[in-house]
């Protein structure tokens, strides 16, 4: 069927807040996220400048690549551990010439194991095919990779990442959780994973969206 359209649900964790990353308002919100950490964070004149290419990267990648809803930890600064993450969620095209679910599940691993060859020292990506709770069969990759500087070259920053893409309809939808603490990675795979498992997709008639509370995301 052609333009089918999607509402998108999904339970987020608490002490997440929604983040705009389109174009007009991502100043805004990497400045409000930045002002979180500026006193929490030590050696923060040294960590500022890594920190804000990070999300200026990484919050216009994510709307390049589709993504039209995405939420991010709160910094309270009361608590003893600070957590920076991402959770996201995009609608791409179907990734096979035929759009059944066994092509598209080969389609995305195909991809991916492309992009697997290509990494380098230090880095990683693990592949599987994996059975959610609301949505079937989906691919889930794990990975560290470096941070891409402007010229394209790889930095020695390193972020974590776990992308799960479930086919539905004429679309692979990607949810991505993504953060720079690398040295807790195991501990937030753990719980994007957990908010994967939480998403349902159901065709509608109407507009797009992808929010708890039902807003329009087009």
């Amino acid at each position: 069927m052609t333009n089918e359209q999607y509402v998108i649900s999904m339970v987020p964790p608490q002490g997440w807040h929604e983040i705009e990353v389109d174009p007009k308002h991502r100043e805004i919100e990497i400045e409000r996220q930045l002002g979180q950490l500026r006193y929490v964070v030590p050696s923060w004149r040294t960590v500022y400048p890594a920190l804000r290419r990070y999300l200026v990267k990484a919050y216009a990648d994510a709307w390049k690549s589709g993504v039209r809803y995405a939420i991010a930890t709160d910094i309270d600064p009361d608590d003893a551990v600070q957590v920076m993450a991402t959770f996201m969620i995009a609608q791409l095209p179907q990734a096979s010439v035929l759009g059944d679910l066994d092509d598209e599940l080969d389609a995305v691993i195909e991809t991916l194991s492309s992009e697997q060859a290509e990494l380098g020292d230090g880095e990683f990506m693990s592949l599987q095919k994996v059975n959610l709770p609301k949505m079937g069969t989906a691919v889930r990759a794990q990975s560290i990779t470096s941070l891409v500087d402007d010229k394209g070259g790889k930095t020695n920053r390193r972020v974590a990442s776990l992308r799960t893409f479930i086919p539905c309809g004429e679309h692979v939808f990607v949810v991505t959780g993504a953060t720079p603490q690398i040295d807790i990675a195991d501990v937030l795979f753990n719980l994007f994973a957990s908010m994967a498992d939480t998403v349902s997709i159901e065709f509608v008639n109407s507009s797009a969206y992808a929010s708890t509370s039902g807003e329009e995301i087009s």
